[in-house]
C-alpha cells in the first residue's frame, strides 16, 4: 500500500490518456483506408456517388475506447475529492463524497455541498468555484464531461463518421491534359451510408486516365451527445482530459 493520498486519482488520468492514446492510434491506422468515405459507380446513371462510411465494429470499438476516456477522467475527480479528504484528516468514510458537477445554484447547495465534507475550505471554495453555474453551463468543461459520462453509462456514444468540408477528383491525360470534378462538401456531419453527394465523371474514362481523389475532412464526430454533439471526437476528448488533469493539479498542489 501507497502512503499517497492521491495516487488512484493520479493512476486514473494516466489510464485515460492511455486510452486516448488507443483511440488516436486507431482511428488514423482507419483514415489511412479512409474509412470516412466510399466512392461508389452508379451503374444505371453513370455518376459516382460520394457516402459516408463507418463500419459497425469500428464505430463500436471506438465507442468503447472513447467511453474508457471519458470513465477514467470523470473517475478520477471523484478519486481526488477522497485524497483531499484524507490530506484534511477526514477519515471516515462517505458514500455521498465525491466530486460535485452542478449547474443550477439550488441543486448545488441542497446536493452538491455534503459531498465535499470533509475538505479543507481552500478544496471547498476551488470546487465551488468551478461549477457550472452560469448561462453558458453547456459549453463548460465539466458539464461536457458529466454529460457525456452519464450517457456512456446507459449507451454506445454515437459517433457520424464524417463531416465532408472538400472532395474532388482530377484527372490526368496522357496528353498532358487536366480535369477536375465538382467540388462536393456536406456541411454536417453524416452517419455511415448517407449520400454526400454525386458528379459525373467527364465522360468514359480509358484505363491510361489517372484519376485521384483529394479529400478534406473532419471526423469523427460526436453525433446526438447532448452537449458534445458536432465536436470531433478527439479534440474534444484531448480538452476534457487536459481539463481535469489541470483541476486535479491545482487542488493536489493547493494550500
Amino acid at each position: 500500500m501507497t502512503n499517497d493520498p492521491f495516487e488512484s486519482c493520479r493512476a486514473k488520468i494516466d489510464r485515460a490518456n492511455f486510452h486516448l492514446k488507443q483511440l488516436t492510434r486507431d482511428i488514423r491506422a482507419a483514415e489511412a483506408n479512409l474509412y470516412g468515405l466510399a466512392v461508389k459507380d452508379d451503374p444505371h446513371t453513370g455518376e459516382r456517388i460520394i457516402e459516408a462510411s463507418l463500419p459497425r465494429p469500428l464505430f463500436v470499438g471506438f465507442s468503447i475506447v472513447a467511453g474508457e476516456v471519458i470513465h477514467q477522467a470523470r473517475s478520477s475527480l471523484d478519486n481526488l475529492v477522497t485524497g483531499l479528504r484524507i490530506i484534511n484528516g477526514t477519515t471516515s468514510e462517505s458514500r455521498v463524497s465525491g466530486f460535485p458537477i452542478f449547474s443550477d445554484r439550488d441543486k448545488y447547495e441542497k446536493n452538491g455541498r455534503r459531498m465535499i465534507n470533509g475538505l479543507h475550505r481552500t478544496a471547498i471554495a476551488v470546487i465551488d468555484g468551478l461549477q457550472p453555474i452560469k448561462p453558458d453551463f453547456a459549453t463548460d468543461p465539466l458539464y461536457v464531461l458529466n454529460e457525456l459520462w452519464n450517457r456512456d453509462k446507459h449507451r454506445l456514444l454515437n459517433f457520424a463518421s464524417i463531416r465532408l468540408n472538400a472532395f474532388k477528383q482530377t484527372y490526368s491525360y496522357p496528353s498532358g491534359r487536366f480535369s477536375e470534378s465538382p467540388i462536393l462538401s456536406a456541411t454536417t456531419a453524416m452517419e455511415a451510408g448517407a449520400e454526400l453527394g454525386r458528379f459525373r465523371p467527364p465522360g468514359a474514362l480509358a484505363s491510361n486516365v489517372k484519376a485521384q481523389d483529394h479529400l478534406d475532412y473532419s471526423g469523427p464526430i460526436f453525433q446526438d451527445a447532448g452537449p458534445a454533439t458536432d465536436h470531433e471526437v478527439l479534440e474534444i476528448l484531448s480538452r476534457l482530459v487536459q481539463f481535469t488533469e489541470n483541476i486535479a493539479n491545482s487542488l493536489i498542489t493547493a494550500p
